[in-house]
């Protein structure tokens, strides 16, 4: 059976995961929630009533993959956290218990910290990428063009160049 204390844990830590996956909700109370679900675990461990040792662990992993996430987002680079985000993978993925919930909010958190670092290296802000890569396209195709005029004028270049030869030869006979 449930305490209230439990009940009010399992509530916060929805919410908690709920904000922390859209991340347009992020503001100063995602960090103070996941600081009253510290206390609040830390109450639950000490209650009579505890719940079981799976369960506590359970929720332990769950508040320490969100505090993680918290950290990542502090992290200057988008390299950084997505480096962080692939560690924060081996917290929740360990846990038996876990819910889909927590496994979705990994996988969700984890693309788009991935999307992120792509941006970054596309040189993307907030551009829409089907424009950019069609522009990429047309860029290659210019400089494709380019290239095969200058093949086109260098063989040109030996073609005159040979003849040149060829003709100093026969003045010279």
């Amino acid at each position: 059976m449930a305490t209230r204390l439990e009940i009010n844990f399992n509530r916060l830590l929805a919410r908690c995961e709920t904000m922390a996956k859209d991340k347009t909700a992020w503001d100063w109370r995602l960090e103070k929630f996941i600081t009253a679900l510290q206390d609040q675990l830390s109450e639950l461990k000490k209650s009579p009533c505890k719940p079981s040792q799976e369960t506590l662990n359970d929720y332990n992993k769950k508040v320490d993959f969100l505090k993680g996430i918290i950290e990542a987002e502090k992290l200057p680079t988008t390299a950084e956290k997505a480096l962080a985000a692939d560690k924060l993978a081996t917290i929740s993925s360990s846990g038996t218990g876990n819910s889909v919930k927590s496994k979705e909010l990994h996988l969700h958190t984890k693309a788009r910290y991935q999307k992120d670092v792509r941006n970054e290296l596309l040189g993307l802000d907030g551009e829409d990428i089907q424009s950019k890569i069609i522009e990429l396209y047309k860029r290659l195709l210019y400089y494709l063009q380019l290239y095969k005029r200058l093949l086109y004028y260098l063989q040109l270049y030996k073609r005159l160049l040979y003849y040149l030869q060829l003709y100093k030869r026969l003045l010279h006979y």
